[in-house]
């Protein structure tokens, strides 16, 4: 038994060596294919530089001297110095709930819709935001 195992072994050792000289040759063959560039069909349809930048639109500074950009219309003016307030968190729920540190006096409140904080009355609670108001200023603390 021994000795029919000697004569097997190098044939299968052949048989193994000529299958993976094969499959090697193969993947070669398929490597060509896979990684040649593509061409585009339509090779002849190039667009010349020159159309392309006429088509590009001009700045115009002129429209932009008498226009606001940005829209600042809001109820009531925004107070536009740094706040002593910032807004650390916002729990929404049946009833939103606004977590606000006052700086000056390094206190944090815990407030619902109409409460007061200092002079201000919290006249809103958003996901990101809550809107305080005084009789004549209006805060925006934002995340």
């Amino acid at each position: 038994m021994r000795e029919s195992l000697c004569r097997v072994i190098p044939r299968l050792n052949l048989v193994l060596c000529l299958s993976v000289l094969g499959l090697v040759f193969y993947l070669l063959s398929i490597w060509k294919h896979l990684y040649q560039p593509r061409m585009q069909k339509f090779e002849t349809a190039v667009i010349e530089p020159s159309i392309k930048l006429r088509e590009i639109p001009v700045f115009k500074e002129e429209l932009f001297k008498n226009r606001r950009l940005f829209s600042t219309s809001f109820a009531g003016k925004v107070q536009e110095k740094e706040s002593v307030f910032i807004l650390l968190g916002v729990s929404m729920g049946t009833k939103n709930l606004a977590m606000i540190r006052n700086q000056a006096e390094n206190k944090n409140y815990y407030c619902a819709l109409g409460d007061n904080i200092g002079s201000f009355k919290v006249k809103q609670i958003l996901r990101d935001k809550v809107i305080l108001e005084s009789a004549d200023t209006t805060l925006e603390l934002i995340k």
